[in-house]
């Protein structure tokens, strides 16, 4: 999970919300240059479980993950 609000931080900064950036930004902003491929697989992992509501065990397994 905290890849993927790291992918979200990294959106935000990338889109020119934030016209200065501060140390802490930028770190962080590298971070997720550096794991984003990991956090798209991921995101992919968890999307591909089939978890319906009625499939209890594909539900199981994403509060697994």
């Amino acid at each position: 999970m905290r890849s993927i609000k790291m992918v979200a931080v990294g959106l935000i900064m990338s889109s020119g919300a934030a016209a200065q950036t501060s140390e802490i930004e930028r770190q962080i902003a590298a971070y997720v240059d550096q794991n984003s491929a990991a956090a798209i697989e991921f995101l992919e992992q968890i999307v591909n479980i089939n978890s319906g509501s009625l499939n209890f065990e594909g539900v199981r397994a994403v509060g697994d993950v």
